[in-house]
């Protein structure tokens, strides 16, 4: 079973241009790889850019710069999801 998803960091950042759908694999596992450089995100969904270089803001507080240190944070919007294999590093 599959579903098509877009490409957009929510609220925070808007899909790419003309995104083509991906296919995820649902109920099965995603692979996602993340890149964070100062303000500047990169998102690859199962391989393939969704997100490219999208200058982020403190979510918080608007006027103050990104932290350069702190915890990450995993969010779902109500249905049960599952973590595994996660790696966190310094670029």
């Amino acid at each position: 079973m599959s579903q098509e998803a877009g490409n957009a960091i929510f609220v925070l950042w808007p899909p790419l241009p003309d995104p083509i759908p991906l296919k995820i694999q649902f109920p099965f596992s995603n692979t996602f790889r993340i890149t964070q450089k100062g303000d500047v995100t990169s998102v690859w969904l199962n391989g393939r850019l969704v997100v490219d270089a999208a200058r982020m803001q403190n979510y918080w507080d608007p006027k103050a710069a990104l932290p350069a240190k702190g915890p990450i944070q995993l969010q779902t919007h109500g249905g049960e999801i599952r973590w595994r294999n996660i790696w966190v590093k310094s670029l």
